[in-house]
């Protein structure tokens, strides 16, 4: 693959990865609606600071798995 494709294959992968990590943000508008729904289908009554233990839990294993995914790019596909 010529350098010219190559850099558009690594833009287009960093723009899919960047909105991968960012739909996390959308918790906040998205917390809501799915605390209404879960609860229509549950029979419970659930709101949205009950299911803010999802994005605490998302936000502290994030972390975790970016440092380890690094590490492990480190050891095994580093090119001089």
């Amino acid at each position: 693959m010529n350098y010219n494709k190559k850099r558009w294959l690594i833009l287009i992968a960093s723009c899919l990865i960047n909105l991968c990590i960012g739909s996390l943000y959308a918790w906040s508008v998205l917390s809501v609606p799915m605390a209404e729904h879960l609860s229509q289908i549950t029979g419970m009554k659930l709101t949205a600071r009950d299911l803010s233990i999802v994005f605490v839990i998302a936000n502290a294993v994030g972390p975790i798995t970016m440092i380890t995914g690094g590490t492990i790019n480190d050891t095994l596909w580093a090119r001089n």
